[in-house]
């Protein structure tokens, strides 16, 4: 039986007497690094056009994973059907599907600086934000709890670079302009 709770098309379940919610969500792919230094690869599960970080922002204490994979060294090849991280643990998020939204909105730059950001586990990005003329950095990132956006990071003196991310602002320990 088909029917529709907040704009959404449901089915019922027939073997638990209740609504099937979960048939609007999507898989999308991930990849976390963790403030401990550890990595996986999972999907979570979202609505069409959800982004990353207004996903983020919906949930509470837990990040629910499927179809989970450690990476790294020691890591073995078993996948876990399913894994609930802590979002205070999570270092940051990169969306492994292209289609998926970053954020859900964002402003026209006035103007873009290149900034260097110090996170936990003695990581450094580099990044180019886009900050409105007179607009101190730390007020920027103060502006913005939880999770915050960012593209093109340049991880370390290396050539490593990430298109999308998602970053713990609690992770984030210093901030500074260069050049």
């Amino acid at each position: 039986m088909e029917y529709a709770v907040a704009g959404f098309t449901s089915t019922w379940d027939t073997e638990t007497s209740r609504p099937d919610l979960t048939s609007y969500l999507h898989p999308r792919p991930v990849r976390l690094r963790l403030r401990d230094g550890r990595a996986l690869e999972g999907s979570i599960h979202v609505p069409e056009g959800q982004s990353a970080m207004g996903f983020l922002r919906l949930r509470r204490s837990f990040l629910n994973l499927t179809k989970v994979r450690w990476l790294g060294p020691g890591a073995t090849d078993e996948e876990l059907p399913h894994l609930g991280v802590r979002l205070a643990r999570i270092l940051w998020l990169v969306p492994l599907d292209p289609t998926m939204p970053l954020q859900s909105a964002s402003r026209p730059p006035e103007a873009a600086r290149d900034i260097e950001l110090r996170i936990e586990g003695g990581l450094v990005l580099q990044v180019r934000i886009a900050l409105a003329n007179e607009q101190r950095m730390s007020d920027f990132f103060d502006a913005r709890p939880g999770f915050i956006a960012l593209r093109s990071v340049h991880i370390g003196s290396a050539s490593d670079v990430v298109d999308r991310v998602v970053v713990n602002g609690d992770a984030i320990i210093t901030i500074r302009e260069l050049g």
